[in-house]
């Protein structure tokens, strides 16, 4: 039956959890990586950013929140995990100067885990670069001697259990959706019942 095929697919995966520096705006587009064989330096074969291809594996990110607060409220996304003037002393000449002001650190996840709350509360201040609050907290520093801050979460891992009485919760509400449309198209006939049985 497709239902135990499905349930034993989900008790088997695993949960996955990647930390990464993935040098990306959560607000960057997708972009194409360089073909192996167009003459250019590295790339892939062809495909989207690191953050478009962790969320093409349905992971989801630590600032998933904080991003759907901003844009349902019109406000700015004021978390950041990296704020730096780069100085004269930078290996990147063509960056010395520029004010790193932004997101681009991640924690990712699966959905067999669901985000708590952060561990650590993020630093927030605008994301504006040069603005007085985000200079008044450069890094690195005495406090924080990276050039990134630092990005903990709490995370419970969710039951497959748990995942399949929530999926047949919402199956459930779709067939009742249905069959509410149905039976007031047809009043001739009685609407199917919406219970379900489950074996």
């Amino acid at each position: 039956d497709d239902a135990d095929a499905d349930a034993a697919a989900a008790a088997a995966a695993p949960c996955v959890v990647l930390c990464m520096d993935a040098n990306a705006s959560p607000f960057e587009p997708k972009v194409e990586a360089k073909k192996k064989n167009d003459g250019g330096e590295g790339g892939g074969g062809g495909g989207e950013n690191t953050l478009g291809r962790m969320r093409a594996l349905g992971l989801r990110s630590c600032w998933d929140e904080d991003l759907k607060k901003a844009q349902d409220r019109g406000r700015s996304f004021d978390p950041v995990t990296v704020n730096k003037i780069r100085g004269p002393l930078s290996d990147q000449k063509a960056k010395v100067g520029h004010h790193a002001c932004s997101v681009i650190d991640y924690v990712m996840y699966s959905s067999e885990a669901k985000q708590v709350q952060f561990a650590l509360e993020p630093v927030r201040v605008g994301g504006s670069a040069f603005s007085e609050k985000a200079l008044e907290c450069l890094i690195p520093s005495m406090e924080v001697p990276s050039d990134h801050y630092p990005v903990a979460v709490d995370l419970r891992f969710v039951s497959s259990t748990t995942k399949n009485n929530n999926k047949n919760k919402k199956n459930n509400k779709n067939k009742k959706s249905k069959s509410d449309k149905d039976g007031k198209k047809d009043n001739t006939e009685p609407a199917p019942s919406s219970s379900s049985s489950s074996s």
